[in-house]
């Protein structure tokens, strides 16, 4: 059997099995046991797979096919442009969390030797990509779960200027220096968004994805209780899901934020909202 064999039967398989985009997905798999890219698969992909490498594929095909996560799968994934390491016990990069960067950079701009928290940094993927832009800022990557801060660790390394801090935000805000700049995309799914989420996504750490008050827990205690730590003229910037906004424009105006604003991502769903002291 040829390597394109081997990937023209994997997107069937997949597909039978009801995955939302088998090509790629099928193309990814077989770079990972062949290392054969999809781009290089018209000059290669007459070459035999070898035995291993079957194997291999095989098993990934079919824990795909019972939806569990591409990302874990691989065991990295690209966001703003970087490859980062994830599996288990970690939530996945995803392509709208880079609206928060992007707003992100936006807001310090102006402002020289920055420094910026990240709260309930996961990954360490908001913290890496910011620095990647700005290094001459010193980011604050704050998560408190033991199995994300392992992979957030890796993925820091090319960073000097990012400062892994394994603990709890709502008691971590006393350890840290006054900063210029808040990013959050903290947990912020009810539970009954946690009742209908995709199968994938229940692979993914509950802690990072629920929060009580029905998603608002974490808007509602770091507004109150980061107020202090911002220098004057500071900014916060959160993820929010989807309709959120007003919600979180609601608590942040409550609580005397000024100039509170929301950002849409690609998909022209308001997806971040900021705001300054």
């Amino acid at each position: 059997m040829t390597i394109r064999q081997a990937y023209l039967g994997a997107v069937g398989y997949l597909r039978a099995y009801g995955v939302e985009a088998p090509e790629f997905d099928a193309a990814q798999l077989v770079e990972a046991a062949t290392g054969v890219s999809r781009g290089r698969m018209p000059l290669e992909g007459q070459q035999d797979i070898s035995p291993a490498q079957w194997k291999k594929l095989r098993a990934l095909t079919d824990r795909r096919a019972q939806k569990y996560p591409l990302q874990y799968l691989l065991g990295e994934w690209e966001f703003y442009g970087l490859t980062f390491s994830v599996g288990e016990g970690v939530l996945i990069p995803r392509p709208d969390t880079e609206t928060l960067v992007e707003t992100g950079l936006k807001l310090l701009e102006g402002t020289d030797h920055p420094v910026i928290y990240d709260l309930c940094s996961g990954s360490g993927c908001i913290a890496a990509a910011v620095a990647s832009q700005r290094p001459d800022a010193v980011v604050f990557a704050v998560e408190i779960s033991q199995d994300s801060f392992s992979y957030l660790l890796k993925n820091i390394r090319a960073f000097p200027g990012v400062k892994p801090m394994l603990a709890d935000i709502f008691e971590a805000d006393s350890q840290l220096p006054p900063c210029n700049l808040i990013l959050s995309n903290p947990p912020y799914l009810s539970d009954e968004e946690m009742e209908r989420l995709q199968t994938e996504v229940t692979y993914e750490p509950k802690i990072a994805l629920r929060a009580e008050e029905n998603g608002l827990f974490f808007y509602q205690r770091i507004s109150k209780k980061y107020q202090k730590n911002l220098l004057p003229q500071g900014r916060i910037a959160f993820e929010v899901g989807y309709r959120q906004n007003e919600l979180v424009e609601g608590i942040l105006r409550r609580d005397g934020w000024k100039n509170v604003n929301s950002t849409k991502d690609i998909n022209g769903i308001k997806r971040v909202v900021s705001a300054s002291v």
